[in-house]
């Protein structure tokens, strides 16, 4: 709490006090306060997912899925073992974490999507920034704007990606890869 209330502290350390402390809130269950930080931090916590496709081999990360090359909503397509579509996440993410091993089945050698639409009153520098627990790909309004093929683990503000949200309603999607232990 101190560094948060610290007025010399960078934007960046008091980003990640509050993830701290919100996540250590929601373990004890003080959801109200861990909700209050969660909204500091400007996650975008509306989410639409599709998946799994496939990723065997780490292919998926090369794979240009249909939400890359043709965006629909009301498409039922092929995944990697049964028909799959777009499904809105059922709550928001908490502490801004996708819960995609509760949402997407099966979870390993997996290639998913999450999708989310975010507006701004006036075209606005932005740094998209996340924890990615593998490969990862982010664009926005059609434009990749960072990826990595690592395959690693998440942690929170792992990665950032500079880019210019503008006015009006932006797409954001995310394509997310992972070969072991659950998303």
């Amino acid at each position: 709490r101190a560094r948060l209330a610290a007025p010399d502290s960078a934007p960046e350390v008091k980003a990640h006090a509050a993830a701290g402390l919100s996540a250590i809130l929601r373990a004890r269950g003080d959801f109200g306060e861990a909700e209050t930080l969660d909204a500091s931090l400007a996650f975008v916590r509306s989410w639409s997912l599709l998946g799994p496709f496939e990723d065997d081999a780490k292919s998926g990360f090369d794979a240009a899925y249909p939400p890359e090359t043709d965006l629909q909503m009301e498409v039922t397509y092929m995944g990697k073992v049964h028909p799959i579509s777009w499904r809105a996440l059922p709550v928001p993410a908490p502490g801004g974490v996708i819960p995609l091993d509760q949402v997407l089945d099966p979870g390993e050698k997996v290639t998913g999507y999450a999708l989310s639409f975010v507006r701004v009153a006036s075209d606005t520098p932005c740094v998209i920034r996340g924890g990615y627990n593998e490969a990862h790909k982010v664009w926005v309004d059609g434009e990749l704007v960072g990826s990595r093929r690592t395959y690693s683990g998440r942690a929170f503000d792992q990665y950032a990606y500079g880019c210019t949200l503008r006015r009006g309603w932006n797409v954001l999607l995310v394509k997310l890869c992972n070969q072991e232990s659950g998303w």
